[in-house]
Order: C-alpha cells, then structure tokens, then sequence
C-alpha cells in the first residue's frame, strides 16, 4: 500500500509546475513572425487565380477549376516598356494545376484570364521584398547554359537580295549571334557559352563548302562550342559534303564529335544532362530525299536505345532538324521519327528540339500520341526553333498540344541545364520595341525508368 508522498517531493512538483505554466504564457504573449500573404487575382468567373509571391519577382499561376480550365496571365514588371503587352503565361496543361514563371524585374501588376482573351482588370502588387526560393526555375550557380536554334544564315545572294528590297526580316543571323553575346556577357561570361545547338539548315541555300563562309561569318566564333545535326538544305550538296567539311576535320567514316561522317547522329553530356543528336532525314518530304532511316531496329535507332540504357541520366534531351509535330502553314509533321521519339519518350527524355518550321512554338509536355501527360516518369516538351536567321513563315491550325506559338520574331531558345530541372527562355533577337515574345518558364526532369 503506497504511503503518503513526503512534504520537500510536492514542493517539487509544485515549483516546476509553475515554471511551466510560466513559460506557456510567455511564449502565447510573444508576436508570432511576421508574414506577409502573396498578393492574388482571382478570375471573377471561376477559381482560376494568380499570385505573386512576396519577392515580386516570380508570379505563379494556378487554376482550382474541377474543369481543368487552362488559366493565363498577363503580367507587365518594371523593366516592361510604356504600353507594353505582355504575352500570356500559361499552367501549360489543360488540367487543374499551377506554374511558376520567373522574371528578372519587379512585378508591377498581373492579371488572370480563363482564356487567351478577356483578362479582368489589372492589380498592383507590392514592393520587392525577400529573395526568390529555390525551385526549378531558379537558377544555380554554376548549371550550365546552351543556346539552341536551327534555320540560320542566308547564301549570299539571299543576303542581296534582302538589302535591295530593304527586307529586314529576311537574314537575321548576325543579330541572333550578337544576341548569345549579349546573353553570356549579361551573365558575367566574355567568353563563349557552354554550348550551342545548331539545328540544322544551318547554311541555305545549299549548305556548300564555299556557302558556309556566309555562316562562318556570322555565327563561326561560336563554332569551337557548336555541336549541330543536318538539315535537308544541308543534302542539296552531295552528302552534304559542305557540312561535313565545316563542321568535321576528320577523314571520311572517322568518328569525331559530331559522329561518322554520313550518319550524322552522336551523343555528349553537358553538366548532368546527356544530349542525343539525331539525323532526321529520313522522310521522303516536299521532294527532299530520304537520306537515312529512323525505322525501328535500324542502326540509328540501335544506337539510340544502346546509348540510352548504357547512360542512365534522370535528364535527356534530344535534337534534330525535323520536328515530330508542327502548327506551321507548311505542316512539317514527320512521323517517320516515331520510332525514335518512341524510345526517347518511353527511357524518361525530357526535351526536344527541333527547326526546319520557321517559327517559335512550345508543346505542352506529352506522349508520342499527343496526349498531355502528368506522370512524372514518361513525358516530354517539344520546342520548335527555327528562328535562327531565315526568313520566318506563316502559321497554321494549332496542333492540339500546342501551348505558344510565335511567327514574329528571329530569337534564341536559352536553356539552363540543372541538376534534375530546367528551364528555358526565347529571347527576341531583333524586334525590340517592347511588345515582344517573352516566353519562359522551368519544370523538373522526369524520374528516371530502367
């Protein structure tokens, strides 16, 4: 039978007991830490909303609609010039969810749409305040930065021709070189860029030994940082002999860093990320010739899936001339390159880009079959970039996974490769009035599959 606890043990308890009840107190009297909430637009229709978050510098955008609306922005920051029209920033997907866009500049106001029309009224925000968190789109010091674009530089009596007519939007590749300088000198980088894409039909009209000198001229310093893939201008010479000796100081059937001689398909990595260079000529297509084959189980294909199983990345991104789809007036779809875009996609790629259309289009993140996917392990962004310098074409009906497309301005696709993000910016080249494409955004690599 327990006795009756002595008097010095209560006396204990008693005194801790207070101490407690002391600091309880205390702390619920304490000012909880100031935090101040994002600054919001709310569509007046449904829950499609837009914030921006306390660093004003990174709007994010997300639509609550159980339909799946795409919800839009239009943001102007303070770096925007009078009158400007931003473009739409989008959830890139038809499916309730959010996206977060950067932006080097203070947000001044933003608005939200349903739609690509019909915003409600703008909203100022606040002042600048912490600095932006970490995330996907958020640079790292030290991630590498590539440049992609494809369709570059004028023959000579293009060139010509252009100055007589007065034609400015004709031959723009000195102003897209001048702008990767600009770029990498804004980042502190007087040197050349960690890489650059070359997209193929990179010198018209015949891609000949003696046409490159035009391209040599223009881009040919950023030659040492260079890794291209073919285009059908560039077989208009025979084996488009004028490429190879351009670009490849090896003998015939030597490999280098661009690949066999004749093949024209090779793979490097660049920080975290292995790149895969293809050659997608292989459609018989508007009378240009087939000039290899992407079949399933022909040699490039083995190649592609040997390569892709021997270096398990979690990001992969791949180039090419052709694209696979196309919202041009001239519908350059290539379904000839399913098989490889087949296994690129089912191996967890990430990326791809392409030219050959004279446009800028983003496609939301899909299947082969153009499905919007939101898995995180099979899907990929297709980017169109055929903005290098050639004169741009007309538009037409929008392929159903098309997010963005842009027929008004020679530009630059820059890429930040992260360690399992990335993100991308089009910069503008030549129209610099202010109401130009300014499309960015960033996204996380897929988890990488056996």
């Amino acid at each position: 039978m327990w006795g009756k606890p002595p008097q010095k043990a209560w006396s204990v308890v008693a005194t801790a007991l207070s101490a407690l009840l002391l600091l309880v107190a205390l702390v619920s009297l304490a000012p909880s830490p100031a935090r101040s909430a994002d600054t919001c637009v709310r569509h007046p229709s449904d829950a499609s909303v837009v914030c921006v978050r306390n660093d004003d510098r990174v709007v994010d955008i997300c639509d609550r609609h159980p339909d799946g609306h795409r919800a839009y922005a239009r943001v102007i920051t303070r770096a925007s010039s009078p009158g400007f029209q931003s473009p739409y920033y989008d959830t890139n997907d038809s499916r309730p969810g959010c996206a977060n866009v950067p932006f080097s500049s203070t947000v001044l106001s933003v608005a939200v749409c349903v739609q690509s029309e019909g915003c409600s009224a703008f909203k100022q925000t606040a002042p600048a305040a912490a600095p932006p968190p970490a995330g996907p789109n958020a640079p790292a010091s030290g991630d590498p930065v590539v440049y992609a674009a494809g369709d570059i530089s004028c023959d000579g009596r293009q060139r010509i021709r252009a100055q007589r007519d007065k034609d400015a939007g004709r031959c723009q590749s000195p102003a897209t070189y001048r702008k990767i300088r600009e770029l990498e000198q804004q980042r502190g980088n007087p040197g050349l860029p960690d890489a650059v894409l070359a997209l193929g039909d990179i010198q018209y009209e015949r891609g000949s030994a003696a046409d490159y000198a035009f391209y040599d001229r223009d881009w040919g310093p950023l030659r040492p940082v260079t890794f291209p893939v073919l285009g059908n201008h560039e077989y208009l010479t025979p084996g488009a002999a004028g490429y190879w000796q351009y670009f490849d100081s090896n003998g015939p059937s030597s490999p280098n860093r661009f690949g066999v001689r004749g093949r024209g398909w090779y793979a490097f990595d660049i920080g975290s990320w292995r790149l895969y260079a293809i050659n997608s000529n292989c459609a018989r297509q508007r009378g240009n010739q087939r000039r290899v084959s992407c079949a399933r189980g022909s040699e490039q294909h083995r190649w592609l899936r040997r390569d892709m199983l021997a270096n398990r990345r979690r990001c992969r991104l791949m180039f090419m001339h052709h694209p696979y789809w196309d919202s041009s007036r001239d519908n350059f779809d290539t379904p000839a390159l399913r098989p490889l875009i087949e296994e690129f996609w089912s191996r967890s790629g990430d990326v791809v880009l392409a030219g050959h259309a004279h446009h800028y289009e983003r496609f939301g993140r899909s299947n082969p079959d153009q499905r919007l996917v939101y898995s995180k392990t099979r899907r990929f962004r297709m980017f169109i970039v055929g903005t290098g310098g050639k004169q741009l074409r007309g538009l037409g009906k929008p392929e159903p996974n098309s997010r963005l497309r842009d027929n008004t301005d020679h530009g630059i696709l820059q890429l930040r490769l992260g360690q399992g993000n990335y993100g991308w910016r089009f910069v503008s080249a030549v129209n610099t009035s202010g109401d130009v494409l300014a499309d960015r955004g960033g996204e996380r690599c897929n988890r990488a599959v056996s």
